[in-house]
């Protein structure tokens, strides 16, 4: 017994996309002139973003970021900023995070440290220096168990704390092995414009879409 297997029968949309795309593949020039035309116009969107990334650097993280953090202390200094505009309808934000590191070099200085802290639990008075020193690392550790240190901005007042106000040598070298310990990764600097939503009253963050009526 024979089986007759019926074709299935294209649409005339179905037929228009085949023929379409048998026209096309027909075509070699024209498929190298879109892949060109596609190459060069990803190519400007890298170039515009080049040139937003120099504007940023040149005025914002040289023109203010920078210019600021050279009259600061390194634990002050600034990483993030935000713009606002007169009528508060707008605003530029600009920043980057860090993590701090450190290697087994902070083990010994825990050592150290604690040993300091322990000995002035003992003290009913304290020079001036010693109270403020003790008062930077009573805090720094999370708890006996783990030992691990807590990035307070109090222990990095002690870090860059100037070395003639450290009368102890424990914690001379203590400081002087959590600087050499201390690595800091900064993440790639990271741009947000936002615009307020008067409707929610809030600051939302613009869309690529948003930028049509500034073009």
């Amino acid at each position: 017994m024979e089986t007759t297997v019926k074709s299935k029968k294209r649409t005339r949309s179905g037929r228009m996309k085949h023929r379409a795309a048998l026209e096309l593949s027909k075509q070699k020039d024209a498929q190298d002139r879109l892949i060109d035309q596609a190459i060069r116009k990803q190519a400007q969107i890298y170039k515009a973003q080049l040139a937003f990334n120099e504007w940023v650097e040149e005025k914002i993280e040289k023109g203010i970021i920078q210019t600021a953090n050279e009259s600061l202390e390194p634990k002050d200094q600034l990483e993030t900023i935000t713009l606002f505009s007169q009528d508060g309808a707008k605003k530029f934000y600009f920043g980057r995070q860090s993590k701090k590191f450190v290697d087994a070099r902070a083990q010994q200085a825990m050592a150290l440290i604690e040993s300091w802290l322990n000995e002035k639990e003992q003290l009913v008075e304290m020079d001036a220096d010693s109270e403020l020193i003790y008062e930077f690392l009573r805090g720094i550790f999370f708890g006996s168990r783990n030992k691990q240190f807590r990035w307070t901005p109090q222990l990095m007042q002690f870090i860059t704390m100037e070395t003639d106000r450290i009368h102890d040598s424990r914690l001379k070298q203590a400081q002087k092995l959590l600087k050499a310990s201390l690595r800091v990764d900064k993440s790639e600097w990271m741009t947000r414009v936002f615009r307020f939503d008067e409707e929610n009253n809030e600051y939302v963050a613009m869309k690529l879409d948003n930028y049509t009526e500034f073009l």
